[in-house]
């Protein structure tokens, strides 16, 4: 998310204390817009504050993953990860109690894909991006 548009939430979520039911409820559905456009839920902003590596609000629009790119500790993201590796990433991106519905639905086809034998280089690729974005450690 933006800073522009955590600063709108923000405001947002304090105007739905307001006394004036019409003014709560218009901040109420302001700050599920606001959330909408940056490709989140409320789910998202109420889980992600708990985990320090995974910041909801201080960080959460990264944009596209970047494959290419490196994880938290510098290391490059492994590009040819193998079965067994993206079995221990996979369950431990289940494992995470903040991971958003729609992620979680489509990790758990992730890991059907990869028991039937039918996990792509690509989805192997972004399942360790997002892995690495989320501050899962490789074992």
């Amino acid at each position: 998310m933006d800073r522009e548009r955590r600063t709108r939430l923000v405001d947002a979520l304090h105007e739905m204390a307001d006394e004036d039911d019409a003014t709560a409820l218009d901040a109420a559905r302001r700050a599920t817009a606001i959330l909408a456009e940056s490709g989140l839920d409320w789910e998202d902003a109420i889980v992600y504050p708990a985990r320090a590596e995974a910041p909801f609000m201080a960080d959460f629009d990264h944009g596209a993953i970047d494959i290419d790119g490196e994880d938290q500790e510098g290391a490059p993201v492994v590009l040819d990860e193998g079965d067994e590796t993206v079995g221990r990433l996979l369950q431990s991106l289940l494992d995470l109690p903040e991971l958003g519905a729609e992620t979680r639905a489509e990790v758990k086809e992730y890991a059907e894909e990869l028991a039937a034998g039918t996990l792509d280089g690509q989805d192997r690729r972004y399942v360790a991006a997002l892995a690495a974005r989320l501050g899962v450690r490789r074992n």
